[in-house]
């Protein structure tokens, strides 16, 4: 006879998500941001989105206007932008995406695994649409984001994350997570 074991679920109090402008935008380059998850525990967790891609690989952000930014990885695995490439210079002195663009994001989920004692990070510019009239309005934008802790087609528990891109006065990034 053959005894069945369960593998209990995750604990999501394992998972220790951080978030953190690493560059400030400039002439040469967009703003650059670092959303990264850490496993404090002592198994190995598999991480999926509850979109398409990988984990935080593409956010959008949005205020109480309804303005939005785009946080949009670095590395581009599983998002692919449509109508246009991401701009190696500024438009109106702006960072903004070309005219007509769109994002895909490959219609799959992919997991990670997080190791103990490890962190899984991506790296984003942040971007602004092409019709915005001006650069980066100060204000909050955010978006809440639910990660499984469960491989791909599996069930697992969530954790959901709340980012908030704060931008002052003087087109000063800062980023936290909830």
């Amino acid at each position: 006879m053959t005894e069945q074991t369960t593998t209990p679920p995750y604990d999501p109090s394992v998972i220790s998500p951080h978030a953190e402008v690493v560059k400030q935008a400039s002439e040469e380059r967009p703003a650059e941001v670092e959303l990264g998850l850490t496993n404090d525990g002592e198994r190995s967790v598999p991480v999926s989105p509850e979109s398409s891609g990988l984990p935080l690989e593409f956010l959008t952000l949005s205020d109480d206007s309804g303005h939005t930014v785009y946080f949009v990885p670095k590395v581009q695995q599983h998002v692919h932008i449509r109508g246009g490439e991401l701009p190696e210079s500024r438009t109106d002195g702006c960072w903004k995406l070309p005219d007509g663009s769109k994002f895909v994001v490959e219609d799959l989920d992919f997991d990670t695994v997080i190791e103990p004692g490890e962190t899984y990070a991506k790296s984003h510019y942040i971007f602004e649409p092409s019709q915005t009239t001006s650069c980066f309005p100060t204000g909050k934008y955010s978006i809440t984001s639910t990660l499984k802790l469960a491989g791909t087609m599996m069930e697992g528990p969530s954790v959901e994350l709340r980012y908030t891109l704060t931008i002052d006065e003087q087109k000063q990034m800062s980023v936290s997570v909830e």
